[in-house]
Formats: C-alpha cells, sequence, structure tokens
C-alpha cells in the first residue's frame, strides 16, 4: 500500500543521505585502509549552490560554504570542478585561478614549497592518489589554496560613502 511505498522511500532516502561523501575511508582486500571515490547526487550540488549564494556578492560566504564542503565531503580535483562550475560563472572562476596562482607564487617565492606553480594549481586533472601520502598532500593543499582563492578572488572594494563620511575638523591636521 502507500504506507508501505512510503517506508521503502524513506529508507531509500536514509540510505542516500549515507552515500554523500566523495572520498571515503574503505578497507582494502588486505585489510588496509583506504579511500574510495563514492559520487555525490545533483540535489547536493543545488543545495551547495543555494547555500554559497551570489560568490560576487559575497564572498566570505562563498568561501566558507566551500571550506564546509570540502571538510565534510572531501572532494577529490574533479568534484571540486564540478562545484565551482555550480556556483560560478567561468569569469568567477577565472578569478578564483588568479587568485590561487598569485598565492601559490608567493608560497615558492617564500620557498614554502618546492614545487611549480602548475603542480600547486593544475587546470588539468592531475590524477592525484588519495591513497599516496603524496597524492593526499597535493590534494590538501589544493583544498585550502582554492579555499584561499575564493576568499580573495574578487578584488576588495572601497566604500566611498564611508570614506566621504569622514570629516576633518577646522583644528586638526590633514596627517
Amino acid at each position: 500500500g502507500v504506507i508501505g511505498r512510503w517506508e521503502v522511500e524513506r529508507k531509500k532516502k536514509e540510505e542516500d543521505a549515507h552515500l554523500m561523501v566523495p572520498l571515503r575511508e574503505a578497507v582494502g582486500l588486505q585489510g588496509e585502509r583506504v579511500i574510495v571515490k563514492v559520487p555525490f547526487s545533483p540535489n547536493d550540488l543545488l543545495i551547495w549552490k543555494q547555500s554559497a549564494g551570489a560568490y560576487r556578492e559575497d564572498p566570505e560566504r562563498t568561501a566558507r560554504v566551500v571550506k564546509m564542503v570540502i571538510k565534510t565531503q572531501n572532494l577529490d580535483w574533479n568534484d571540486l570542478q564540478v562545484l565551482l562550475d555550480t556556483i560560478m560563472d567561468s569569469t568567477e572562476k577565472e578569478m578564483v585561478f588568479k587568485a590561487m596562482t598569485e598565492k601559490a607564487r608567493e608560497m615558492i617565492r617564500l620557498r614554502l614549497v618546492d614545487v611549480t606553480v602548475n603542480d600547486l594549481v593544475p587546470r588539468k586533472y592531475p590524477e592525484w592518489d588519495p591513497n599516496s601520502t603524496g597524492g593526499s598532500r597535493r590534494l590538501k593543499a589544493y583544498q585550502e589554496l582554492l579555499t584561499e582563492g575564493i576568499r580573495n578572488g574578487i578584488p576588495k572594494t572601497l566604500n566611498w560613502s564611508k570614506l566621504y563620511s569622514v570629516r576633518q575638523e577646522k583644528n586638526e591636521s590633514p596627517n
């Protein structure tokens, strides 16, 4: 009946809710810890897009949402590109990549890392293996750079109305 079908649908939704994480820990054939990919749903993307809001209006909010999604879902490089394509237009995405590239160059200049800009901010699928220490570390670095790139991708604008509201008194010096 209707109640039985509803119960099956409810259980299916509960099961689906547990399959949202793209990179999830599992046990390998020899009992070792392995990372496996479990795809997220289009509905997840819709929710994240709504949560992120308009990037140009509030880059900080978008960065917080992306950081939360990364933290809870552990997105790989491809998933991050899908997320960006969902929450941003191509111009916004380019601004983020520009900010990421600038940060990567700064890290290289300060000798914080011993790799190239392309290693830190690959534009093509880098084939990082999340089961290797190096691949996992590179993915984490990319996730952090991405969050920072989102936060800093939109140039900060001056609030001219606040600037014009500042008045110098007759007895004050201009310095």
